[in-house]
Formats: structure tokens, sequence, C-alpha cells
């Protein structure tokens, strides 16, 4: 049973220090809200390691996986993709 300690010792919680606050994770719709306003209240979404996103929103039938995009602009991109429906 050697498998399970060295996973242990590959998935270390050592990791964390390195990762930076935005990356992996799925925030809070309140808090996530509030950074972009364009968005409507039903969407949501995923903050992948580096700038990776995922936009999904239920109100217009819609995902939206964006690469390589700094956080920052995401309520830009959110904007110009709902003029375009």
């Amino acid at each position: 049973m050697k498998s399970p300690i060295l996973l242990f010792l590959l998935v270390s919680i050592s990791w964390q220090g390195f990762a930076q606050s935005k990356q992996g994770y799925f925030p809070p719709r309140g808090e996530w809200q509030q950074k972009e306003p364009s968005a409507p209240a039903s969407a949501f979404v995923h903050v992948g390691n580096g700038s990776n996103l995922i936009y999904v929103d239920p109100e217009h039938d819609l995902v939206v996986v964006m690469r390589w995009i700094e956080y920052k602009a995401m309520d830009e991109m959110i904007k110009r993709v709902l003029s375009a429906l």
C-alpha cells in the first residue's frame, strides 16, 4: 500500500504557498458577482490555474471557456459576449 503514501507526498499541502489566491477554486457567487457586474445574478465562474476561466450563464444558456485572459478583463469579455447574442 505504498501508493496512498506516495500520493500524499506528491500532493503536499505546501503547494498552497505557490498558488495564486484566485487560482483553482470556485468563488462564492456573491463575491464574484460584485466583481463582474455585467453578468446576470444566475451566472458563476470557475477559475483555473493560470489564466483559465469557465463562465457559466444559465440565463443565456452559455458556457464560455476563456484561456490566457487576465481575471480583471473578464467583465469586459462578458459584456462583449452578451452583446453578441
